[in-house]
């Protein structure tokens, strides 16, 4: 079972930024993230295994907002990010976001 304060980071990608591939390992490594969940909206593969990441390949690109809606609907996390990989996060800042958006919403279960 999930930890309540655990979330999916939802990532709608087409792998253009190397920013994706910096990125990655700090939210797959965060205890608050229970998945990583890339849309990859194009037909190259990613090559990336890990216990708590999920890649939902798309024949096409489906565009950002249907990307994050399938992304969300196909998480199996209470809450979820959806994530612009475009904004970095300090190494182990993770939680940041999270607990500011907990203290704001305090009764999201986060």
């Amino acid at each position: 079972m999930l930890a309540t304060r655990q979330f999916a980071v939802i990532i709608p990608t087409m792998q253009r930024s190397p920013l994706l591939w910096e990125q990655l390992p700090h939210y797959l490594a965060s205890e608050l993230v229970a998945e990583v969940v890339i849309i990859n909206n194009v037909p190259a593969a990613i090559d990336v295994e890990h216990p708590k990441l999920r890649v939902l390949a798309q024949e096409r690109n489906i565009y950002v907002n249907p990307a994050w809606n399938l992304g969300v609907a196909s998480s199996t996390a209470p809450t979820c990010s959806s994530t612009r990989i475009s904004c970095t996060l300090p190494r182990g800042s993770c939680a940041c976001p999270v607990e500011s958006w907990a203290r704001t919403n305090p009764r999201s279960g986060v």
